[in-house]
């Protein structure tokens, strides 16, 4: 237990990747988005978009409404109680919600009723020891959990077990009915080439695997250790993203095609990304720590990405519509007790429930996140004061959860769904 306990200290102080919970005092605030659009970098090839969110912005709005279609909640069945700050894997089917821990996963119906675990912890070949990633096929009834004795463990969502994949290294994530991508790591990074992203079959063997141009690069006095690559789904395509270049490319069948660039005259070179000393007012993007795909949320209007600098952590929305961005800002927001820097990387629920939200998982195109039960309890009135003020039917449901709900209960989902 101590070298557990240990081991998840030295990962918070990890500055890319952190989870924070921050308090408003001005939730609503509501600023005009900037109208500004940016011209083209001359270095940039033109078919490629440059976003310039490493840019100043004091275009501030903190509510969801700004760029959210639709919220609803979920109570989570307490027949199997759960630890809200340990889960670290949602994913969501048409009729079926996955959560796992590092140690189990567990499988509800989409009204949050508990129907079974999937597999059981142990070392052997249909076991789990300890869950890094957690993926499904909805299409096939198949979940696939990845584990950190390189090997993805296949189960039906009956939970009976079908197979194991080998996995080297990388981190699982579906790109079609055949085809998985594996996104590299600080490691993979260290390796001379260093692979970009790898694409394997369902049963393990290669498909393609692309090299970085930009890595390795010459170990650093102090280095960083920086996130993994991103990959997301946006818009029913999928997207990925090389940490510290910050080319973002599309990915088509087995290949990459470059197709936006992250600017900005805030902008880290690719050496001062990877290194741990102060940059000041420039920024880098980060994900939470255990969430491997929390740092870029993608919709059909919006791009929302997590960034920091020596000063503060906070979410950036772009508007690929129109071209404009604005951020997460709270004056009086709290700050973190290690690097006192101010948190701000959450969003004002100002259509349902009042409530803060902090994205932290992604699945199906929507934004997910946990709400502990004692924190609805603890703002029970507050939450009914909200509803009776801004009446809808998402908010009418999430009334009978805060009314009915307990300490001891599970946490809450919270699934939201960007323009």
């Amino acid at each position: 237990m101590k070298k557990k306990i240990f081991l998840y200290v030295c990962l918070f102080l990890v500055y890319s990747c952190k989870e924070y919970t921050a308090r408003p005092v001005d939730k609503n605030t509501e600023i005009e988005l900037d109208t500004t659009e940016f011209s083209q970098q001359a270095d940039v090839p033109g078919e490629i978009e440059t976003i310039p969110i490493f840019s100043n912005c004091t275009n501030y709005n903190n509510n969801l409404s700004a760029i959210a279609a639709d919220i609803s909640f979920i109570q989570m069945d307490f027949d199997l109680p759960f630890n809200d700050n340990q889960i670290y894997n949602i994913a969501l089917s048409e009729n079926n919600i996955f959560l796992s821990e590092l140690y189990q996963v567990m499988l509800y119906d989409r009204n949050g009723k508990f129907l079974r675990k999937i597999g059981s912890r142990g070392p052997g070949p249909k076991e789990y020891v300890q869950i890094t990633a957690l993926q499904i096929d909805p299409a096939s009834k198949l979940i696939y959990i990845q584990d950190v004795t390189k090997k993805a463990l296949v189960f039906r969502f009956d939970g009976t077990f079908v197979k194991n994949i080998p996995i080297k290294a990388g981190i699982i994530a579906f790109i079609d009915s055949s085809m998985i991508a594996l996104s590299s790591r600080l490691e993979d990074r260290r390796m001379k080439p260093a692979p970009l992203i790898k694409f394997i079959n369902r049963d393990g063997g290669d498909i393609q695997t692309h090299w970085s141009k930009n890595y390795p690069i010459p170990r650093q006095p102090r280095e960083l250790m920086s996130n993994q690559n991103f990959l997301w789904n946006g818009n029913n395509d999928y997207y990925y993203l090389e940490f510290g270049a910050d080319t973002i490319f599309r990915i088509a069948g087995d290949t990459l095609i470059p197709s936006r660039v992250l600017t900005g005259n805030l902008k880290l070179s690719l050496t001062e990304n990877n290194s741990g000393v102060e940059s000041g007012n420039k920024l880098r993007l980060y994900s939470l720590l255990f969430f491997a795909h929390s740092g870029i949320f993608e919709s059909n209007r919006f791009m929302i990405c997590r960034l920091y600098d020596d000063y503060e952590y906070f979410i950036t929305v772009y508007d690929k519509k129109e071209k404009r961005f604005h951020r997460t800002h709270y004056e009086n927001a709290a700050e973190d007790q290690f690097d006192h820097r101010k948190l701000m990387g959450y969003f004002y629920d100002d259509m349902v429930s009042g409530l803060d939200f902090n994205p932290k998982f992604q699945s199906m195109g929507k934004a997910l996140g946990l709400i502990p039960a004692v924190e609805i309890c603890e703002k029970r009135q507050e939450i009914l004061d909200f509803i009776e003020k801004h009446p809808n039917e998402s908010s009418k449901q999430f009334k009978k959860i805060v009314q009915e709900i307990t300490e001891d209960d599970n946490a809450v989902l919270m699934i939201v769904t960007f323009k």
